[in-house]
């Protein structure tokens, strides 16, 4: 990533920090672009978080951002 220093302009540098984040996110989206319930193993698979998230998401077809928001969720319930 390019040093965001070099953006004067904090529009341009929020920008492409934006979207760079997306291009990223892209490249770890495994769902089928459909909404489903989670599952009790989906949701224990998320929480042990033995793999990484990039192999997660392949093997249950979710997208990495939604992993990564259904663990965070899935904690503040738990109250950590």
């Amino acid at each position: 990533m390019k040093c965001l220093k070099l953006y004067r302009d904090t529009e341009k540098r929020r920008e492409y920090r934006c979207r760079h984040k997306n291009k990223n996110y892209e490249k770890g989206d495994f769902s089928s672009g459909k909404r489903r319930w989670w599952t009790l193993r989906e949701c224990m698979l998320c929480l042990a978080h033995i793999i990484t998230d990039r192999e997660l998401a392949k093997k249950i077809k979710r997208s990495v951002r939604a992993i990564q928001h259904k663990r965070t969720m899935l904690l503040n319930e738990l109250g950590y």
